[in-house]
C-alpha cells in the first residue's frame, strides 16, 4: 500500500498540474527599520552572514562568476551607505532596493559576498530563492453567502493586491475589476495572466470575481472588491516542463512597490499564493520576503499568505508563509460533494470537512505556531484564464477547479475584504486575531501546527468585525477531537485482519451532513504507519485510508449505514504511534460512543495462570464517570492466527473504576477512574482469542477488544537426537516434558516414541513403527531452574534400535497426567547401515580388457564384519553420455573380504575388510554402463554405484591410395587394422577390398567389383608405438588390384574382428586410368 505531497494544483476531473514560482521584490518609503532578527544555525551554521544555500551557489560559481543575492542590512538603507558597501567589496549590479526590509537585490561573487559580510554594515546575505505558486459550497459553508446577504457586504471600497501570474480581464467575472495593473517581469502595460494553467486569473476570481459568468453561482468571496494585480509570475520551460516562476527579488519589488503605493491605490489587502520551494525548516522571519511581509502589515495592509503544499510532514510551511504578522492559510476541504481526489500524499475523499494532506505544517524554523487558519482549498471552482483562448489546456471551459493552498488564501483574502468594508477601522492585527478567534478549533485545544486556529467561520469573523447584527452562524457538522496511541503493527495486511487497533463506534443523527476522519500521527517517522477503515453497520468495509505519511484520511458523503466503525490501526511492522484523531459528522452534540482500550495482555502473548485482563472503558455521553456498566472477559480456543475453533468460556467480570489518570487528560477528568482488570485462569494448554466486553450503563451500548494468547501448561524438549543428525542403533532419545498445570512433580503420563520412514525434507512417506515407552523421573535441574524446582525431574529417555537404513521423522508424545492434552516434538534422523564407492574403473575411462571393478561396500546395521552379501557387476550398453541402450550383460560377483584399513580409519576398524574385486572380459567394442550392486546381509537391502566405461577394441587406416588419387592398372590397397579387444596379436580375421563404379563426385552408379582379400601381418612398428607393441603386425596389403574399366571408382576396405565378428570400413575414391 502506501509519498510526500508534491506542489499540486489539481485541475478539473481530479488532473494534477505542478507551478513553480520564483519570488521578487521593489522599493519601500523612507524610514527607520526595527533591527533585523538572528538567523538561525539551521539556515547560517557558521554564523559568518552568509546563509548557507547562498554559500552552496558561490562555491559551484567559483571565484568570478557572481550569483543573485539578498542582502539585508543591520540598519537602514540608503545611497551613502550601499556606496560604502561598493567601496569595501566592489562595485556590484543591484537589480532591486527593498527600504522597507532595509535591504535590496544584487549579484555577487563569492569574494564580494564575504567581504560584504564582513564590513559591519551587513545582518545577512541570503540566496535569491524560488517560489512556487502554492466556489460555490466552500463559500455557503463558510458562512461566506451569509455574511452577504445577511448584512448585504461586498467587499466594496476595498481594493487586493493579488500578486501571482497576472489577470485575464477579459473573463466575465473580472470585466472592470482591475484598480491598477503593474507587470513585474517585462513591464507589459496590457493586463494579461503569463503561466498556461492561469494560476493569477483563477486566485483574483476567487477573491473576488462577480460569478457574471454562472448567474452568480461562482462568484468570489467578495465580488464588490477592486483588484490591484501585481504581475510576478512568467512561464518557463525545464527539461521541456512548463513552470509558472520568479525569483525572491521580483516578489519582493512587487511588496515593496505595494507599500509605497499602499495610499495611492487604497490597497488595505494582499494576496500572496506563492512562496519558496518546499522544504523543511528551511526559513525563518530573517529571510528578506517574510520581513517584507511584517513591515506591510506595520504599513497598515492585511497580508494573506498560502503556507505551501509540502504537507503533511512537519516543518514544511514556506516563505513567505513563515513571516510572524502574515495571515497563513493552510487548506482543507468543505463537507459538499466533489470526485475523489489523489494526490501524492494521500487520497482526497469525495466529502466531509478535513484537512487536505498536502497542506504545509508548522513549527517555522523561528518556533511559531503556523498556519494560523484552514480554509477551503480542495476542488475550488474559479474563473479560468484560458476561456478565450483556443490553445490553452482547458478552452473554452469557463471555470476550473484547481487543489491548494493557493485556493484557500484568496478565500480569507475575500472575507478579510469583507470585514473591512464592515469596519474599515481594523487594523492588520485586529483582522488576524478576530479570523483566528472565530475559527472552529480542531486537533489538540487551541493553535495547533497542522490546524492553526482551526477551520475559518467567515460569517462569525465578520460579525466580529462589525460588532454587532447577524443571524445564527451556518449549521455546522459536529466535530470531535480525540489522541489515542497504539501498539507496534501486528496480524495481517488488511485491516480486518489486524490485532494492533483501536475502534471508534460513530452514531449519525443527521445523514444529510457527510461524515470524515482526519488522523494525524503525532509521533511520525519512518517506521511508524498507521491507516484508518471505516465498516458500516452490517460489518462492511466501506473506506479506507492507507498511505505511509503523516496523515490518513476518510470521507463519507451520504452516511446512511450507521451506525459506523472507525477502525485506527498500526500496519504490520510499524513501530508504535501516538495520534490526534478529528471527526466531522452530522447530529447534535458530541456523538454518543462507547470508547475502550485493551492494554493487557498484548496481542499474541503467552501467559501463565492467573494471567491479567486490563485496560479502560468510556461513554463520552456520560456526564458523569464512565459510564459503563460491566465489562465481561471470554475466551474462546483457537488457532495461532485467532481463527475461533471452538465454544466460549466466561472468564468472569472486571473489576471497574480503576484508577487511569492518563485517559482522564485526554478525554476528561470525569474518565480519571476508567480502569478495569481481571484475573483470569482455567484455561488448558493452546491458543485462546480473547473478546473483552463493555457495556454502556447510558446508552446499553456494548463494544468490544480481541487479543490472541497462548496458554501452555504443558512444555516438552527432545535435546538427542538433533534435526538431521546421523545415528547409529541403538539411538538415544532423551529430554524433558512437564505440565505446568501440576500441582506437584512434572505431570507427565508417558513419552512415547513413534518413528515414521521420510524423505530427507522429513515428509512422511510410510506408516510408523513404535520404538517404545521412554523412562521417566530422570535429573534435570537445568529445567528446574527455569520452571521451577518442581520439574528437577522433568527427564525422559529411550534407547531404541531396529530401524533400516533411510530418513525417519521421530515423533516423541508426551501426555499430561492432568489434563490427558497431549504434545509432540519431532525429529529427522538418517540412519546410514550401507555405504559403498567404486574406486575403478573411473567414469568415462577407456579400458582393456580384462579390466578390473574395484572398490569397498559396508553395511553400518552390522554388529561386527562389513556385512555385504554380495557385490554383483553388470553391464549395459550406452551412449557416450551414459544413456542405456540395450540389454545388459552379468559380469560376475566380485571377491569380497579384500584389505581397505583407509575404510576402517573411517568408518572403524570392523571394515577393514569391506573391499570388493572382479576381473571383467567379453565387451564388445563400445560404450558401457556398469552397474554395481551391494546387497546387506542383514536387511537385504541393495545400494548401487554407477560407471560409465568405453572399449575401443577395433581401428584401421587406409594409407593408400589417397582420396581421389589417380592410379594405374593394377593397383595395390595398404595399411593398417586391429582389434585392441585382442588377447594378443592384432585380432582381425580379415581385410577385404570392394570396387564400386561411381561419379566424380563419389556416387556410386552401379553394382560392386570384389577386388581381394589384402596380405594381414605386415610390419608396422608406427601403429605399434601408437596402440602398443602387440599391434607391430597389424599392417595389410593387396598389391594387384584391378577393376574391370577405367573411369572413377569407389574403394571400399572392410576389416573384420576375430574376436568379436564387428565389421568396420573405410573410403577412398580413386580415378582408375588406362
Amino acid at each position: 500500500m502506501k509519498g510526500r505531497c508534491a506542489l499540486a494544483l489539481v485541475v478539473s476531473a481530479a488532473v494534477a498540474a505542478v507551478l513553480l514560482l520564483m519570488g521578487g521584490a521593489a522599493s519601500r518609503p523612507a524610514g527607520a527599520s526595527p533591527p533585523p532578527p538572528k538567523p538561525s544555525p539551521r539556515v547560517d551554521a557558521d554564523g559568518d552572514r552568509v546563509f548557507d544555500a547562498l554559500e552552496e551557489q558561490l562555491q559551484e560559481a567559483g571565484e568570478s562568476k557572481a550569483v543573485p543575492a539578498i542582502v539585508v542590512l543591520e540598519g537602514g538603507l540608503d545611497g551613502g551607505r550601499l556606496a560604502r558597501l561598493r567601496q569595501q567589496a566592489g562595485d556590484f549590479p543591484v537589480s532591486f532596493q527593498f527600504p522597507s526590509a532595509s535591504a535590496f537585490a544584487a549579484r555577487l561573487t563569492r569574494g564580494q559576498a564575504q567581504a560584504l559580510a564582513r564590513s559591519g554594515l551587513v545582518a545577512h546575505i541570503e540566496p535569491d530563492l524560488p517560489m512556487t505558486a502554492t466556489l460555490d459550497t466552500a463559500a455557503y459553508w463558510t458562512g461566506v453567502q451569509r455574511a452577504r446577504q445577511d448584512l448585504g457586504l461586498s467587499g466594496a471600497g476595498v481594493n487586493i493586491a493579488v500578486l501571482d501570474s497576472g489577470i485575464n480581464p477579459n473573463h466575465p467575472d473580472l470585466a472592470g475589476k482591475v484598480v491598477h495593473w503593474r507587470d513585474f517581469i517585462t513591464g507589459s502595460s496590457t493586463p494579461h495572466d503569463g503561466c498556461s494553467v492561469r494560476h493569477g486569473t483563477h486566485v483574483a476570481s476567487i477573491a473576488a470575481g462577480t460569478g457574471a459568468a454562472s448567474q452568480g453561482r461562482y462568484a468570489g468571496v467578495a465580488p464588490g472588491a477592486g483588484l490591484v494585480v501585481l504581475k510576478v509570475l512568467t512561464e518557463t520551460t525545464v527539461n521541456g516542463q512548463s513552470f509558472c516562476s520568479t525569483t525572491t527579488s521580483i516578489v519582493n519589488a512587487a511588496i515593496q512597490w505595494a507599500i509605497d503605493n499602499r495610499a495611492a491605490y487604497n490597497i488595505r489587502v494582499m494576496n500572496l499564493s506563492l512562496g519558496t520551494a518546499g522544504g523543511v525548516c528551511n526559513v525563518d522571519n530573517t529571510h528578506s520576503t517574510a520581513r517584507l511581509v511584517n513591515e506591510a502589515v506595520a504599513a497598515g495592509i492585511v497580508v494573506v499568505v498560502a503556507a505551501g503544499n509540502s504537507g503533511p510532514g512537519p516543518c514544511t510551511v514556506a516563505s513567505p508563509g513563515v513571516a510572524a504578522r502574515a495571515i497563513t492559510v493552510g487548506a482543507m476541504a468543505d463537507p459538499d460533494s466533489r470526485p475523489p481526489l489523489s494526490f501524492g500524499c494521500g487520497i482526497a475523499p469525495p466529502g466531509g470537512f478535513y484537512l487536505a494532506c498536502f497542506s504545509s505544517r508548522g513549527p517555522t524554523l523561528d518556533s511559531l505556531v503556523k498556519p494560523d487558519v484552514l480554509a477551503p482549498g480542495v476542488y475550488i471552482a474559479a474563473a479560468y484564464g484560458g476561456f478565450d483562448d483556443p490553445s490553452s489546456q482547458w478552452y473554452p471551459a469557463t471555470y476550473v477547479s484547481y487543489s491548494g493552498t493557493s485556493m484557500a488564501t484568496p478565500f480569507v483574502a475575500g472575507v478579510v475584504a469583507l470585514m473591512l468594508q464592515a469596519n474599515p477601522g481594523l487594523s492588520p492585527d485586529q483582522v488576524k486575531a478576530l479570523v483566528t478567534g472565530t475559527a472552529l478549533d480542531w486537533g489538540p485545544p487551541g493553535p495547533d501546527n497542522d490546524y492553526g486556529a482551526g477551520i475559518l467561520r467567515a460569517y462569525e469573523a465578520i460579525k466580529a468585525a462589525r460588532g454587532s447584527g447577524g443571524a445564527a452562524g451556518i449549521v455546522m457538522p459536529n466535530h470531535v477531537a480525540m489522541q489515542g496511541s497504539l501498539p507496534a503493527g501486528s496480524g495481517g495486511t488488511d485491516c480486518t485482519q489486524s490485532t494492533s487497533f483501536v475502534e471508534y463506534n460513530l452514531y449519525i443523527t443527521d445523514a444529510s451532513l457527510p461524515l470524515a476522519a482526519t488522523l494525524i500521527i503525532t509521533n511520525w517517522s519512518g517506521s511508524v504507519d498507521v491507516d484508518l477503515c471505516l465498516f458500516d453497520r452490517t460489518g462492511a468495509r466501506i473506506a479506507i485510508s492507507d498511505s505511509t505519511t503523516r496523515q490518513e484520511t476518510i470521507g463519507l458523503l451520504s452516511p446512511t449505514g450507521s451506525p459506523y466503525r472507525l477502525r485506527v490501526l498500526t500496519y504490520p511492522g510499524s513501530a508504535p504511534a501516538t495520534y490526534m484523531l478529528d471527526l466531522s459528522l452530522g447530529g447534535t452534540g458530541s456523538p454518543p460512543g462507547l470508547y475502550m482500550a485493551l492494554d493487557a495482555p498484548a496481542q499474541g502473548a503467552t501467559v501463565k495462570e492467573p494471567f491479567r485482563i486490563a485496560g479502560w472503558a468510556l461513554d463520552l455521553s456520560s456526564s458523569s464517570g464512565p459510564g459503563i456498566d460491566y465489562v465481561h472477559v471470554w475466551a474462546y480456543p483457537a488457532q495461532a492466527d485467532g481463527t475461533v475453533v471452538g465454544p466460549a468460556r466466561f472468564l468472569g467480570a472486571a473489576q471497574l473504576g480503576l484508577s487511569r489518570p492518563d485517559v482522564g487528560s485526554i478525554y476528561g477528568s470525569r474518565f480519571d477512574n476508567s480502569g478495569y482488570s481481571l484475573d483470569a485462569s482455567g484455561l488448558p494448554s493452546g491458543h485462546w482469542r480473547l473478546i473483552v466486553y463493555a457495556r454502556s450503563s447510558v446508552s446499553g451500548q456494548v463494544s468490544e477488544r480481541h487479543r490472541v494468547i497462548y496458554v501452555p501448561p504443558m512444555a516438552m524438549y527432545v535435546d538427542v537426537p538433533t534435526w538431521g543428525s546421523q545415528a547409529r542403533q541403538p539411538l538415544r532419545v532423551a529430554g524433558w516434558a512437564l505440565d505446568q498445570a501440576a500441582a506437584s512433580g512434572a505431570g507427565i503420563d508417558y513419552v512415547h516414541v513413534w518413528a515414521y520412514p521420510s524423505t530427507a525434507e522429513g515428509v512422511a512417506i510410510g506408516p510408523p513403527r513404535f520404538l517404545g515407552a521412554a523412562q521417566l523421573g530422570l535429573s534435570r535441574p537445568d529445567v528446574g531452574n527455569v520452571y521451577g524446582r518442581q520439574y528437577d525431574s522433568a527427564g525422559f529417555n529411550l534407547s531404541a534400535s531396529g530401524l533400516p537404513s533411510g530418513y525417519w521423522r521421530l515423533i516423541v508424545y508426551a501426555r499430561s497426567a492432568i489434563s490427558g492434552q497431549v504434545i509432540e516434538q519431532h525429529r529427522l534422523v538418517h540412519i546410514p547401515p550401507m555405504a559403498m564407492y567404486v574406486d575403478m574403473p573411473a567414469w568415462g575411462q577407456v579400458v582393456k580388457q580384462p579390466f578390473q571393478v574395484a572398490g569397498w561396500a559396508l553395511d553400518q546395521g552390522a554388529a561386527s564384519s562389513p556385512a555385504i552379501d554380495y557385490v554383483h557387476v553388470w553391464a549395459y550398453p550406452a551412449q557416450a553420455d551414459g544413456a542405456v541402450t540395450g540389454p545388459p550383460r552379468f559380469l560376475g560377483a566380485a571377491q569380497l573380504g579384500g584389505y581397505r584399513p583407509d575404510v576402517g580409519n573411517v568408518y572403524g576398524r570392523q571394515y577393514d575388510r569391506s573391499g570388493f574385486s572382479l576381473s571383467a572380459t567379453g565387451l564388445p567394442t563400445g560404450h558401457w554402463r556398469l552397474i554395481v550392486y551391494a546387497r546387506s546381509a542383514i536387511s537385504g537391502q541393495v545400494i548401487e554405484q554407477h560407471r560409465l566405461v568405453y572399449i575401443p577394441p577395433m581401428a584401421m587406416h587406409v594409407d593408400i591410395p589417397a582420396q581421389g588419387a589417380r592410379v594405374g592398372r593394377p593397383f595395390a590397397v595398404a595399411g593398417w587394422a586391429l582389434d585392441r579387444a585382442a588377447a594378443s596379436g592384432v585380432g582381425i580375421e580379415y581385410v577385404h577390398v570392394w570396387a564400386y563404379p561411381a561419379r566424380a563426385d563419389g556416387v556410386v552408379t552401379g553394382p560392386p567389383q570384389f577386388v581381394g582379400a589384402a596380405q594381414l601381418g605386415g610390419s608396422r612398428p608406427d601403429v605399434g608405438a601408437v596402440y602398443g607393441s602387440q599391434f607391430n603386425s597389424s599392417g595389410f596389403n593387396l598389391n594387384s588390384g584391378d577393376v574391370p574399366g577405367t573411369g572413377y571408382w569407389l574403394l571400399i576396405v572392410y576389416a573384420k574382428s576375430a574376436i568379436s565378428g564387428q565389421v568396420i570400413e573405410q573410403h577412398r575414391l580413386v580415378q582408375v586410368m588406362s
